[in-house]
């Protein structure tokens, strides 16, 4: 993985969180996880809710599911954005509120029940993943945001990288996001690598 994702346990992080309300849990662990990488730094929000270091050195991006916290850290000349999803059979009911057509063929196409659940979590988690690291992004997953086919290796198994290009709807520019992905039975993992403005 990445060097710069940090990947923990919630419980494991601090046993003393799992007492807390969900939203007061997953604050208080992404303190007590940025502090580990970083002491004495500071999360601040902005008004759209996306998360900045007081500092300004580095760009972060959040994520949390079911018990898991993940954060990514990259130099300020670079997007950042990281997803995790524990729910993969959630994503394939709504499958088509957020796939584009020639995602929905794709998904046709895989055998079974349990690897088509794979692939619409991970779809989901990489457009989650470009929509974050974006300044004033659109957040319409199925029209402005589609999977670059063909995809390196079987859903069932991680991919090398995936990629997402993204059209920006209200300017002219757009991005091809490159994204590390990451799959196991406990969760899909997926954080921008790198992207080239059009």
């Amino acid at each position: 993985m990445d060097s710069s994702i940090f990947l923990e346990k919630i419980s494991t992080l601090d046993p003393s969180l799992n007492s807390l309300k969900k939203r007061e849990r997953e604050q208080k662990a992404s303190f007590i996880l940025l502090n580990k990488i970083l002491p004495n730094e500071e999360i601040v929000h902005d008004p759209t809710g996306k998360p900045h270091l007081l500092n300004k050195e580095f760009n972060i991006s959040i994520s949390h599911s079911a018990d898991f916290i993940c954060i990514q850290l990259k130099e300020k000349t670079f997007l950042c954005g990281i997803d995790i999803e524990t729910k993969k059979e959630k994503a394939l009911k709504i499958a088509c509120k957020f796939m584009t057509s020639d995602e929905m063929l794709y998904l046709k196409t895989l055998p079974n029940k349990n690897s088509k659940e794979i692939f619409s979590a991970l779809v989901w988690s990489a457009k989650e993943s470009c929509y974050k690291a974006l300044p004033n992004p659109s957040s319409n997953f199925k029209k402005d945001y589609e999977t670059i086919f063909p995809i390196i290796n079987p859903p069932t198994k991680t991919p090398n990288t995936l990629q997402i290009y993204y059209k920006n709807p209200k300017d002219s520019y757009s991005f091809t996001f490159d994204l590390g992905c990451k799959i196991t039975s406990d969760y899909i993992l997926t954080w921008v690598k790198d992207c080239k403005k059009h």
